[in-house]
């Protein structure tokens, strides 16, 4: 070097048999503003000479840019090499020369294999705006993705902050740059922490993309974070044990882990995942070192600015790949959430429809049971009639003690089974939420009179029914079959308990509301068993009726038409003191009073027309109203019915409901076309069936009246009664 300028006089030697600062070949010199070398895998012998043509003293400088060289570098001494120079310091390695005025002097410089991207320049180190390029850019974009974690709250930010914050380290021991500032031991294994450090960043990256991607998740590809870790940690150490071995190789690396991401990214992809920017980010630091390696080995020049390009690649695209896959991942989440809520409209829909389903064939099943009920009811109640009216028509005749002691037993038996009959029909209705209560007006005084008639007990009965009537309006507003229904079951249980004394009926009328007392003197009700007194199938044992017919059903039907009549039934009872029960319910008074056509004498004798396809029943409809002092004439044939209304006048007219050919409204039909009676002249319908809905559509058919079977001679009396 002549001058001190910034040119370099010397000869370049590749190492291709052992050679030593004794057995240099002899080469032309070269005159070089840098020596840039390519990979090699060969020592190499850089020989130069330096001369100072000045009038002082100088010192020259050749700086290397490589941090990882290990350098021997011998001066002239004599005839030969033998002076050995001392190791340049670590870090960027500066080697000084100091010559004396007019002094020249040859020096050698051996390279052991390392870096590829050695060059070697003489004077200071060129500090330009290249070397501040992957410190600034990585600076920022640091800044930005720690700003963009704050405000939007997604981790993938902050992965990738420490992404890059590892690889700026790693692109920075590169440069050499922090071995500067570190401590001389640390300086020592300055090799060994670069190796781990790119070990470090190719683990995170990987379990970044393992959080980042679904596809690691399936199958044999969940295996390659732990397969990945796995060899990185190998490699770590080693590393650690043979530093030489990894150090030439160190860009490839992370290289290697960025080409393991980019292939699962394309597989995302493939399989429909948002990993596009993904794939594109990771594929350009792998493409830019293999650039970087082929173009410095072919043009002898360095590869670092590759390096630091494919970091500042990867450093520009990745946030673009996060908003890429945060803006996938909202979609499928929409997706989802959409699917879902289709999936759950069709869930629920079938779930409605098989609830429809399912209610559609209860209701049927409940229509089959009523239906059912219903005719099990006609075809018993039909041969009921006839047996307990005939029981009843025995009873007035002349009958021997012990005779009236078996018809009794008869007709108790037979009361016993019309009770658990109709306890059974009405329960159906209440299961099947099929009560109805109608509102009519009717004269509370005829309704307590035909529960009298109805419920009297006969001369032999030691147990006295009362009706103590307080003040009651002509008329209210409300469903009296059922008021009927739930007072015959509370007189009917006390007449049932109590052996002698009596049971008396209570009535007033106060406030809008109708009470009726029944009370007795039987054998009353202990107060632990009030409670279930109510209760469907309970039954008091014990007293003075160890046993005593009926199902249980009773006082719980009563309470529930009470309920559904807005009303309650209230009990007070001690044992060996009796009970009284009390009906409360609100009833009005009708806005305007209804007028009834009475009959003037009830004693006189009505001409009756009875039709009814039953000879039985036409016998028992025959022999009751002849004891009631009537005239009947009885047919089983609609025609002759109608031949009988042309020729003859009649009082009232009693129709069977069930007939076949002609029934009783298709009769009543015809009866009504031909105007055969009069519109005043009562029409009664009878019928096997029973309930308010049977009893509504006779009413609205034209009928004055229903009546069910069994028939009883002081239920029809009553009802004659109560006819204009």
């Amino acid at each position: 070097m002549s001058g001190w300028g910034s040119t370099l006089l010397g000869r370049l030697l590749r190492e291709q048999t052992p050679l030593g600062p004794t057995s240099l070949p002899e080469t032309d010199w070269k005159t070089v503003d840098a020596f840039r070398l390519a990979p090699t895998e060969q020592t190499v012998w850089l020989l130069f000479c330096l001369e100072n043509d000045s009038p002082e003293n100088r010192t020259a400088q050749i700086h290397f840019a490589d941090p990882f060289l290990d350098l021997e570098i011998y001066q002239e001494a004599g005839p030969g090499w033998e002076e050995k120079m001392p190791e340049p310091e670590v870090g960027l390695p500066t080697v000084s020369f100091t010559l004396q005025s007019g002094q020249k002097r040859q020096y050698l410089l051996r390279l052991d294999p390392g870096m590829s991207h050695l060059v070697a320049v003489p004077g200071p180190p060129d500090l330009g705006w290249k070397d501040g390029l992957l410190p600034g850019s990585s600076a920022a974009f640091l800044v930005f993705a720690l700003i963009q974690f704050f405000a939007a709250g997604n981790r993938q930010y902050l992965h990738y902050a420490g992404a890059l914050t590892t690889f700026l380290i790693f692109g920075c021991f590169l440069h050499g740059i922090p071995f500067r500032h570190l401590p001389e031991g640390w300086l020592s294994m300055r090799k060994e922490l670069a190796i781990a450090l790119a070990c470090v960043a190719s683990t995170q990256i990987l379990f970044w993309a393992n959080s980042f991607l679904g596809v690691f998740r399936e199958g044999a590809l969940k295996r390659i974070p732990s397969i990945a870790a796995t060899f990185f940690v190998l490699l770590f150490l080693s590393g650690w044990l043979f530093p030489d071995i990894f150090i030439p190789w160190l860009a490839l690396i992370p290289a290697t882990a960025c080409l393991i991401i980019a292939g699962l990214s394309f597989e995302a992809v493939r399989r429909g995942e948002g990993a596009h920017f993904f794939f594109v980010a990771f594929l350009g630091y792998p493409i830019l070192t293999a650039l970087g390696f082929l173009i410095s080995t072919r043009a002898e020049t360095d590869f670092l600015p590759f390096l630091d390009m494919g970091i500042i690649y990867q450093a520009v695209l990745l946030p673009v790949a996060i908003a890429d896959g945060v803006r996938w991942s909202q979609e499928k989440k929409v997706r989802t959430l959409e699917s879902g809520l289709r999936d759950k409209t069709e869930s629920l829909q079938r779930t409605v429809e098989e609830k429809m389903m399912a209610q559609e064939k209860a209701e049927d099943a409940s229509r089959a049971k009523s239906e059912f009920l219903a005719n099990m009811s006609h075809e018993i109640r039909t041969p009921m009639n006839s047996l307990l009216g005939t029981a009843d028509l025995l009873s007035y005749t002349k009958l021997t003690e012990e005779q009236r002691d078996h018809l009794r037993v008869f007709q108790k038996a037979g009361k016993t089974l019309m009770n658990i009959l109709n306890d059974v029909l009405d329960l159906s209705r209440i299961e099947s939420e099929q009560i109805r209560i109608e509102k009519e007006v009717f004269s509370p005084a005829e309704l307590l009179r035909t529960l009298e008639l109805t419920y009297s007990p006969g001369p032999q009965n030691e147990v006295e029914l009362r009706f103590l009537a307080g003040e009651l309006p002509d008329q209210l507003t409300g469903d009296p079959h059922r008021i009927f229904q739930i007072l015959g079951n509370l007189i009917s249980n006390g007449m049932k308990f109590t052996d002698s004394g009596w049971v008396e009926v209570r009535s007033e009328y106060r406030d809008g509301k109708l009470r009726v007392q029944v009370v007795d003197t039987g054998i009353g009700i202990p107060a632990e068993k009030q409670s279930r007194l109510f209760q469907r199938f309970y039954q008091i044992r014990g007293g003075q009726k160890s046993t005593v017919p009926g199902t249980g059903l009773g006082l719980s039907i009563s309470q529930s038409l009470a309920h559904a009549m807005e009303g309650s039934i209230e009990v007070e009872s001690q044992p060996g003191h009796g009970s009284a029960f009390t009906l409360v319910l609100p009833l009005e008074k009708p806005p305007h009073s209804i007028q009834r056509l009475q009959r003037k004498s009830t004693d006189s004798a009505r001409r009756i027309l009875v039709v009814d396809d039953n000879p039985d029943n036409l016998y028992l409809m025959d022999r009751i109203l002849r004891r009631l002092r009537h005239l009947p004439i009885c047919t089983n044939h609609p025609e002759e019915a109608l031949h009988l209304l042309t020729e003859n006048w009649f009082d009232v007219v009693v129709l069977d409901i069930e007939m076949p050919g002609m029934d009783g409204y298709e009769l009543l039909g015809e009866i009504q076309q031909r105007r055969l009676l009069p519109e005043n002249r009562p029409v009664v319908a009878i019928t096997a069936h029973d309930g308010p809905e049977i009893r509504q559509k006779a009413l609205q058919a034209g009928f004055h009246a229903h009546l069910s079977k069994p028939v009883r001679p002081a239920e029809l009396e009553a009802l004659l009664e109560g006819l204009p």
